[in-house]
């Protein structure tokens, strides 16, 4: 869910903003729109805004966390100053919203009490869509990199085992070699009587093997002479 996350949340910055676009240049244009055509367009945007702006401060606060500081660190930068305008973006638009309510005054009158407010107010509302699709595009980019990072060590890693294993394998065949070269060429450390009992003894298992094919008392050699 979280990997496409950040478009979704991009495409939705374009409903928040979509509908006054459509209304402004339909009224610099002089064509205004029936009121009950207004109505959803402006229902539909305030939705967008409200949904844009929250899910869009919880992902960047996601992506932030789920990133390190080392990684990418532009990308992660550019997220981090998204955060903190969409942050100040909520505290400007939604503050004057409380005040209203405390004051028990419209947000209309309390936008006019300053001469700046409302252009500061307008002018956050509209940003502040737009902040979010940047940092929500910006960070989409920053986990796939890191999905990315993370899928290359992983390789890396099991590259490294598999090295590794076939190391020990090998280390294990040549510690293997003497010991089977020793069990068949070096003495026993006991002398090898010879097998067909005629009273000699050797140094090793192969100086005896060596003995059997002229051994006075090996059947075979009795048949060949006896032949």
């Amino acid at each position: 869910m979280t990997r496409r996350l950040g478009f979704w949340l991009a495409a939705a910055a374009f409903v928040v903003n979509g509908p006054r676009f459509v209304l402004a240049y339909l009224e610099a244009e002089g064509e205004g729109l029936a009121g009950e055509l207004v109505r959803p367009l402006l229902t539909a945007s305030a939705v967008s805004t409200g949904v844009v702006l929250t899910l869009g401060g919880c992902y960047l606060v996601y992506v932030l966390a789920s990133t390190r500081a080392e990684q990418s660190s532009m990308l992660r930068r550019a997220v981090l100053w998204c955060w903190l305008l969409v942050l100040g973006s909520a505290v400007v638009l939604l503050a004057p919203v409380l005040v209203s309510g405390i004051l028990r005054a419209g947000l209309q009158e309390v936008l006019s009490s300053a001469a700046w407010m409302p252009w500061a107010w307008a002018l956050v509302a509209v940003l502040a869509p737009e902040v979010v699709a940047g940092g929500a595009v910006a960070g989409q980019m920053l986990l796939a990199r890191q999905r990315e990072h993370g899928q290359g060590t992983e390789e890396e890693l099991l590259e490294v085992a598999r090295e590794r294993d076939r190391l020990r394998r090998h280390l294990e065949e040549l510690q293997a070699a003497p010991r089977a070269l020793r069990a068949v060429q070096a003495p026993t450390g006991e002398p090898v009587p010879c097998r067909h009992r005629c009273g000699k003894e050797f140094a090793s298992q192969r100086a005896e093997r060596a003995h059997i094919s002229y051994c006075e008392d090996n059947p075979a050699n009795r048949q060949e002479a006896t032949a």
